[in-house]
């Protein structure tokens, strides 16, 4: 597995405040669509137009969100990648999925994936991590392979997020690769 997420309320508020840390222009773009008045409750701003009567707003505020997650993907920018999120059939996919999830915190008590770690920590796994990744931050990845023994830890040291990094790529393909020559990872 990839882009650690434990849908932790301080994952939420890394993606919805913190992030302005490395993205503070991307950022600013995000919050840009937001009348200031409404800032203080950022992701409830979202959620009132990506699921307001207005197709047009609701669009507008998936587009944003959409770019806004699309221009924090990876390493080195990729314009091809924004372009691609921005539009209409992807923009509201990524746009609502992810207020709503984040809305609801991620149907999860805080902590829960940790917390029940147990169920499953006799599986094998492999955590491959993007040193840059900005969305989720290796710390989450960390976090969980310390809650799951039997897991391998790798972290890509010139990543960020998307898969399709060429070293994440390049590693999930290992990973798999033996995974099925020896059924171990």
């Amino acid at each position: 597995m990839r882009g650690i997420f434990l849908g932790t309320q301080a994952e939420i508020y890394w993606f919805m405040q913190g992030m302005p840390l490395f993205f503070p222009e991307k950022h600013a773009q995000f919050v840009s669509l937001i009348p200031e008045d409404e800032r203080g409750d950022l992701l409830g701003a979202y959620m009132k137009r990506l699921f307001g009567d207005d197709p047009v707003v609701s669009l507008r505020a998936a587009q944003a969100w959409s770019r806004y997650e699309a221009n924090c993907l990876h390493l080195l920018p990729r314009r091809e990648v924004t372009r691609m999120f921005s539009a209409a059939c992807v923009a509201l996919g990524v746009g609502r999925l992810g207020a709503h999830y984040f809305c609801n915190k991620m149907f999860l008590t805080e902590g829960q994936l940790i917390d029940n770690m147990d169920r499953i920590a006799h599986l094998p796994a492999v955590i491959i991590q993007g040193r840059y990744d900005v969305l989720c931050p290796p710390r989450t990845a960390w976090q969980l392979r310390q809650a799951w023994p039997n897991a391998s830890f790798q972290v890509v040291d010139d990543a960020g997020h998307a898969a399709c990094e060429p070293g994440i790529s390049s590693a999930l393909v290992a990973a798999t690769e033996r995974f099925k020559l020896t059924h171990t990872l």
